[in-house]
């Protein structure tokens, strides 16, 4: 996004089985990509039930410990980050 609103992050798998990982942004990534905040907004817009998924995760937070992510099997999803202010 070039006015660093918004991140969208597509997650795919091409595995025959279910996954489960954590996705840690950089540092880096957060500044290239984001206006510059201390929290940040994460939604999961395509999850397996239903409606939008959306926590709050401190910059320090999605550096060391990231969000969850859940795929099926060939499963994928996308993701949004926003800079809260």
């Amino acid at each position: 996004d070039p006015t660093q609103k918004i991140l969208w992050i597509t997650v795919k798998t091409g595995a025959r089985f279910a996954q489960s990982l954590r996705l840690q942004a950089s540092d880096a990534l957060l500044t290239e990509a984001l206006a510059p905040a201390n929290v940040y907004l994460v939604t999961n817009l395509l999850p397996n039930l239903g409606q939008p998924v959306t926590q709050k995760l401190s910059r320090q937070e999605m550096q060391s410990k990231g969000f969850d992510v859940e795929l099926t099997e060939n499963g994928s999803t996308v993701y949004t980050i926003e800079a809260l202010h």
